[in-house]
Order: C-alpha cells, then sequence, then structure tokens
C-alpha cells in the first residue's frame, strides 16, 4: 500500500507514538521513499488531551504541518486524534488491523486513491 501510494502522493507520518519506538518502524515500512516523506511527526509534534477516559491521550493538530493540506487525504484509526479537519478535507478511518490475513481494507483504499486522483 505505501510503496503504491507514494507514487501518486506526497507522504507525511504523523504517529502518535513516541519517536524512538515509531521511526525505525516507519523506516522499514517505507524503504526507500523514508527521505522522501514530507515530514514525519510522532507524540512530541502532537497536542496533549487527556481526559478521564483517556490518560495518555494525544491529538494531531493539522494547522500545525508545514505545507497547504487543500487536498490532504488522512488515514488513521481514530477520529478523537485529529483535529483541525476542514469540511473539504477527506478522513478515511481504517480499522485496527488486528493480523487477519484476510484484511484488504489498504487495498480498497489504495483503489479509492487512484480513482480520487482521476476525478480530481
Amino acid at each position: 500500500f505505501l510503496s503504491q501510494a507514494v507514487r501518486f502522493y506526497d507522504g507525511a507520518i504523523w504517529s502518535s507514538g513516541m519517536k524512538n519506538n515509531m521511526d525505525p518502524l516507519v523506516r522499514d515500512l517505507f524503504g526507500e521513499h523514508y527521505d522522501k516523506l514530507v515530514f514525519k511527526f510522532y507524540r512530541n509534534n502532537c497536542v496533549v488531551a487527556l481526559t478521564k477516559e483517556k490518560p495518555w491521550a494525544t491529538q494531531k493538530n493539522l494547522s500545525s504541518i508545514p505545507f497547504q493540506y487543500d487536498s490532504i487525504i488522512m488515514v488513521d484509526d481514530s477520529d478523537d486524534k485529529i483535529i483541525g479537519m476542514r469540511e473539504n478535507d477527506f478522513h478515511y478511518k481504517i480499522l485496527k488491523y488486528k493480523g487477519d490475513n484476510n484484511d484488504f481494507e489498504l487495498q480498497i483504499l489504495m483503489d479509492f486513491i487512484i480513482t480520487r486522483l482521476d476525478n480530481y
């Protein structure tokens, strides 16, 4: 999925995980495309959003990204981690991956991305 997506779009990563835990994984996932990512944000780039229910919660404030995001496609497994989305922005919520070999959600997303690109 990732190697296909970066062929059509500028790639970026924003994880609510800590950099020292996530960056090796991001390097592995993006491989040769790692250095081409527009930005790599981790927990230190998130806004703290603690609640009684979630004493560890963080949010991704899109107004802090270092480029215009008129046609951004945000892929995340949580609605509550994203703030600053505007009405014309697109957030594609995916289910958390649980090791199911029959999980084709990212392939479906890729089909959508290619269709959206053709209609843009």
